[in-house]
């Protein structure tokens, strides 16, 4: 806050108040349109939720699941081919984890 009153000490300048009838700068501006207002049309909000979408099933296997991540980061354009370590640095620092990634890493990269 300092450094700003010490700037604005610099400039000779005067401050006029305009009233707000007088002030049709404010009064244009406060008259514009917002263009982001009312974008979507509201819908009502639907109390029944279909029950077949709630028992579908997948069948996904984690350690594939787990293997195509490690592969994702080992092989991906980041990649670099590099040890397992550091392959495993970069499986956490995309934000996943798992028990034995160390583990899995090594198998991949061996």
């Amino acid at each position: 806050m300092l450094r700003w009153i010490l700037l604005l000490q610099e400039f000779d300048f005067k401050v006029i108040d305009t009233r707000g009838a007088k002030n049709y700068a404010a009064d244009h501006l406060s008259g514009l349109e917002n263009p982001y207002e009312n974008v979507f049309d509201p819908k009502e909000i639907k109390e029944a939720f279909p029950l077949e979408t709630l028992s579908k099933i997948t069948h996904n296997d984690p350690r594939q699941e787990a293997i195509d991540i490690l592969k994702a980061c080992h092989n991906g354009p980041t990649g670099g081919h590099y040890g397992s370590s550091y392959t495993a640095k970069k499986v956490f620092d995309s934000g996943f984890y798992w028990p034995s990634i160390y583990k899995d890493a090594f198998e991949l990269v061996k």
